[in-house]
């Protein structure tokens, strides 16, 4: 069966028995393995007898497709259901499980994580088109209403309410990936233990001034030319979670404050008192790398890097391509200007 997005979650917490095959795919494999566990933990219990969690490759399967049949059909020793789980599979799998499924007995429940599939997939269009018995669930990367809801479903299972002021700290520090999102959650429950609300300030204090001291990191290394130092902050985003879309709208803003300073010593106004203009206020360590990046960049090439950012901001909300790499192209590319500069 198909399901649509809306209906994905209701599904996984109330499958029928009648369900045997779940194929997860897309390109959020974060996602597609938490929802293999939330219907391993249904089938199996919070720790699963190793005896009824099979994992298989696909390999091994095609190799000896009599194997995925065999597997589901005997019963665990000293248990009454069984999982069999098979990852990074492809459509080759297709041909095996087509004439297994019908065979598969209801103890059992073959679960199947793939990257992205095209509608047309072989794998894909025998679980959307198996009523009752196969399901094929995509995941695709949280965002918008969708991210939202899934947050607030994580923190109602844990019995902890979200200000709102709270949500819109947070939302800019979370990204497509789910399961590095309920990272962050986790996280912040533990840190507002034992309160039952998180709210705005709670944000900041745990996640916004940590990653916004490696966020200027960032913006300040590709803006000075430093690229040693810009990759190792970009990993470090990353690994936190940031989205491209908040790095992008980071150094654009600092583009803007750049030019905002240099248009108004041009005007007359006394460096040092121009340099305490911008709100926030700039970083005092951060003063002199402020003003040798205005006399690096001239003010057109700030406007036609700031231009540049908002195009990439919306690449990155409207293409395929991951936002976290248009956000690091863009910015090397500011740090190679600035290098240029610099020599």
């Amino acid at each position: 069966m198909k399901l649509q997005t809306r209906d994905i979650d209701n599904f996984l917490r109330n499958f029928p028995v009648t369900c045997r095959a779940f194929l997860f795919y897309g390109p959020d494999e974060g996602q597609s393995r938490m929802r293999a566990q939330e219907v391993i933990r249904k089938k199996l219990g919070d720790k699963p007898d190793p005896f009824a969690l099979v994992e298989l490759s696909q390999g091994e399967i095609l190799q000896n497709p009599d194997r995925l049949l065999d597997e589901a059909q005997s019963l665990p020793l000293g248990g009454n259901k069984k999982v069999l789980y098979i990852r990074q599979a492809t459509d080759a799998l297709a041909a095996v499980l087509q004439p297994a499924l019908p065979q598969c007995p209801n103890f059992c429940s073959i679960l199947i994580e793939a990257a992205e599939l095209s509608p047309k997939s072989p794998l894909r269009l025998l679980c959307e088109h198996t009523e009752l018995i196969a399901v094929a669930i995509p995941a695709y990367d949280d965002e918008g209403r969708g991210l939202e809801q899934f947050v607030q479903q994580e923190l109602r299972a844990r019995g902890i309410a979200l200000v709102p002021a709270a949500w819109r700290e947070l939302a800019p520090l979370l990204s497509g990936n789910r399961a590095l999102n309920a990272q962050i959650i986790e996280t912040l429950c533990l840190y507002v233990h034992p309160a039952k609300q998180i709210t705005a300030e709670d944000v900041s204090a745990l996640l916004v001034s940590q990653a916004n001291l490696a966020l200027d990191d960032a913006i300040y290394a590709a803006f000075s030319g430093q690229a040693g130092i810009l990759q190792a902050t970009l990993q470090k985003l990353g690994g936190e979670g940031l989205n491209g879309i908040a790095i992008l709208r980071a150094a654009s803003r600092h583009a803007l404050r750049l030019h905002w300073v240099q248009a108004l010593i041009a005007a007359g106004m006394a460096s040092d008192t121009a340099l305490k203009m911008p709100k926030p206020p700039i970083f005092f360590k951060r003063t002199r790398e402020f003003e040798a990046q205005m006399r690096r960049f001239a003010p057109r090439a700030l406007l036609r890097i700031s231009q540049r950012l908002q195009e990439a901001e919306i690449m990155a909300k409207s293409s395929a391509y991951p936002g976290d790499e248009i956000a690091a192209q863009t910015l090397y590319g500011i740090c190679l200007q600035g290098r240029a500069k610099a020599a």
